[in-house]
């Protein structure tokens, strides 16, 4: 070997070794935001959550006052009894005292919890204390009649003095307004303090969920009818396969908010492609005509009945839009801001008695008054007066407006009591206008009270062992409920998963993480219907049964946001291509991989066509797409678009195969190179230049092309010849 050669193939030897190492590297994943799968029962005072309710006097004695009757009752929700108090000889008083044999120190819990019936809905102050009440914590409590369960976080606990949760020995139940002549009875139960703990998800990631929940998305459009564009069916029904309810703009404005964050988490053109197809179509049920009470405000929809426009419903759609100009900055949606932020701060806030009025009729020309301060309503909409300042431009008139509003809520105490049966639709909308207060104002209290629902959601999965029941049972650890037994929430329930993830953002506490994961790969892969969604109530039953068999469309909007959320901040799936399917336009079934390929079916009727997206990641564009029309590949998203008219279903195979290269000795290779340049410059010397007729055009023609057939041939010849004679 000549040196020049061995020097040659050092260096070559040397950058593949570098390659190498530096390919190693890149397959490496650096672990982001590890969530530890944790999952243990709370501690609690007292150890079973239940002893200083249950009959025992002589260890826990309870004392009443102003001669009321105290007995114990086989009426529980917890145990064998729960404490039982009626009103007698006093005309509106009721006092209900504990006393610990010891002082408890309570100062590493995280909450008070209890269980709660009432002959009655007048409030209560409950206070807990060491020796007397000039230093103790209180909160203020309107029960219910019916059980309902109690989750109360230290930190929401008003102060009196200088308390201290390390030497609480005594509580003190106080009403002070009840109606005199009447008996009224109050049951208590579960009394106790707690800690949390972590959750966990019994199922692993599941990679058909995301495009399951997409395609429910994608086959949601309201067809253009009418002068009105493609829009979206706000229900689908589960016993049959018409949508079902119409159009509602309230669920434009919702799946306008979640395919914002599943663009903001993924960084895919198409959701917001999505999202803005729908907030196009928002623009027809927008009062533009100037001068009338109605201008700005959004119509519900478009059935008989729907052209009122109701403050809530216009809350979510000013969210959702402001957030997709802050995306997009498309000036029409900045119009549509301008025009709505006018009817929520002028037309439908109620200065004199800071909150927001109800609806309007366009039809009689009236405003129906809000009659007081609304936790849903009213942090919706300052909720949406802070996004306008936040993601379109600054504005202190609306943030000021906002914080009047909310101020009722901190000064009522509401967003500090925690009611595992509140209505979760009513939670959700107050949460989301408390986010958007946060983020538009920077107030810590609206944040604070924002993360109270994540709270809720967490506290409610670590409550009584008694409700560990199947996924379909009320009170499973990993939801809470609608008022009464028998409702759950689909949506709210389901709006709530966002939510979680928000609350790890702002605060990176792993119980919300990981509460998230058991939600969303327990819940959701369990209530999911075959359509990619999830029923709006589950086992309702009455007046609200109608709801079992209704699927409601921002719902998977949220799930589909959420996964992403789930992808980008804990972990992808694992799967042995390493790719993944994320979007379908049709259902997609069988999915399955090995090292190089990715197979799935498609399933959708002849003529139809079908689009579907799958994330490559470090694989790369693929060598080939089988059973595809057409396919194309994005180097920027590592998205590859699979589009396909189908005569049946389809089974698409993607293939990431390298295709085999000769490989040659360096040497060789540089001979052949050489050997084929001199032949090639030999033959183009032995041309003759000659001026060609019009009628000797086909004959020269044919003669070129014999002349560059024996000029390949003798390239190909030697070229061969050089590399079989070779000898390194």
């Amino acid at each position: 070997m000549r040196k020049s050669e061995a020097k040659l193939l050092k260096l070559v030897s040397f950058s593949l070794l570098v390659l190498f190492g530096l390919s190693l590297f890149s397959n490496m994943e650096l672990d982001k935001n590890f969530i530890p799968q944790v999952y243990a029962s709370p501690d609690m005072t007292p150890s079973d959550g239940d002893a200083w309710t249950e009959n025992d006097n002589a260890t826990y004695p309870w004392t009443e006052t102003y001669s009321s009757d105290m007995s114990w009752s086989t009426t529980s929700k917890n145990g064998t009894y729960s404490l039982n108090a009626t009103k007698t000889g006093h005309a509106t008083r009721l006092y209900l005292f504990l006393a610990l044999p010891s002082a408890v120190d309570v100062s590493s819990c995280d909450y008070l919890s209890f269980w709660s019936n009432a002959s009655h809905t007048k409030a209560f102050r409950l206070y807990v204390y060491e020796t007397a009440t000039a230093n103790s914590y209180y909160v203020e409590i309107t029960p219910r009649t019916q059980w309902d369960l109690y989750i109360i976080r230290l930190e929401s606990f008003s102060i009196y003095g200088s308390p201290s949760w390390s030497c609480i020995k005594k509580m003190w139940f106080k009403w002070g307004d009840l109606t005199s002549g009447s008996n009224e009875t109050f049951l208590i139960d579960g009394l106790h303090f707690a800690t949390y703990s972590q959750s966990s998800a019994s199922n692993s990631i599941s990679e058909a969920l995301l495009p399951r929940f997409g395609y429910f998305m994608h086959n949601q459009t309201w067809e253009a009818t009418s002068g009105y564009p493609d829009s979206l069916y706000a229900w689908k029904r589960t016993d049959t396969e018409a949508q079902s309810n119409g159009l509602e703009t309230e669920a434009l404005g919702q799946s306008i908010y979640a395919y914002c964050w599943a663009y903001n988490f993924s960084g895919l053109d198409f959701y917001l492609d999505m999202a803005e197809t729908w907030a196009n179509a928002l623009y027809y049920f927008q009062n533009d005509t100037t001068g009338t009470t109605g201008y700005g405000g959004f119509a519900y929809g478009r059935a008989a009945g729907s052209s009122g426009q109701r403050t809530l419903v216009n809350a979510w759609i000013h969210i959702g839009l402001a957030y997709l100009y802050h995306l997009t900055s498309n000036a029409t949606y900045k119009t549509m801001l301008d025009r709505s932020k006018i009817w929520l701060a002028d037309t439908m806030w109620d200065s004199a008695n800071s909150y927001f009025d109800h609806h309007y009729d366009p039809d009689a020309d009236t405003i129906e008054d809000g009659g007081a301060f609304h936790w849903a309503r009213d942090c919706a909409a300052a909720g949406a007066l802070c996004a306008y300042s936040n993601y379109v431009e600054e504005n202190s008139t609306l943030t000021c407006i906002a914080d009047k509003c909310f101020n009722q809520m901190i000064t009522s105490g509401t967003y500090r009591q925690f009611y595992s049966q509140g209505l979760t639709e009513t939670d959700m909308y107050a949460s989301w206008g408390l986010y958007n207060g946060y983020i538009g104002t920077a107030n810590v209290t609206y944040k604070e009270a924002f993360l109270n629902s994540s709270h809720r959601m967490l506290l409610i999965n670590h409550r009584n062992p008694d409700h560990n029941g199947s996924i379909t049972a009320w009170g499973n650890r990993h939801r809470w409920c609608e008022e009464g037994d028998s409702k759950l929430a689909g949506w709210g329930h389901i709006y709530g998963l966002l939510h979680l993830a928000l609350a790890y953002d702002l605060t990176t506490n792993t119980l919300w993480s990981n509460l998230f994961s058991k939600m969303l790969w327990d819940y959701v892969y369990e209530a999911q219907t075959n359509d990619g969604s999830i029923t709006f109530y589950r086992h309702a039953i009455g007046s609200y049964a109608h709801y079992n068999n209704r699927q409601y469309t921002p719902t998977s909007a949220s799930v589909v946001a959420s996964i992403w959320w789930y992808y980008k901040n804990v972990a992808e799936p694992s799967t042995t291509s390493g790719a993944y399917v994320v979007d379908g336009s049709e259902k997609i079934t069988s999915i399955s991989h090995t090292s190089e390929t990715l197979t799935f079916t498609v399933n959708a009727p002849s003529g139809k066509t079908s689009t579907t997206e799958v994330y490559c990641g470090s694989k790369g564009e693929p060598t080939s797409v089988t059973g595809a029309t057409l396919w194309s590949y994005d180097s920027s998203t590592k998205i590859l678009t699979i589009t396909v008219i189908h005569s049946s279903t389809q089974q698409i195979i993607i293939d990431w195969t390298e295709l085999a290269v000769p490989e040659f000795p360096v040497g060789a290779a540089v001979e052949i190179a050489l050997a084929i340049v001199i032949i090639h410059s030999w033959s183009r010397s032995r041309r003759k230049t000659k001026k060609i007729q019009p009628d000797e055009r086909l004959q020269v023609k044919a003669s070129s092309r014999a002349r560059t057939s024996t000029r390949f041939v003798v390239i190909y010849l030697f070229s061969t010849l050089s590399f079989l004679t070779y000898e390194p």
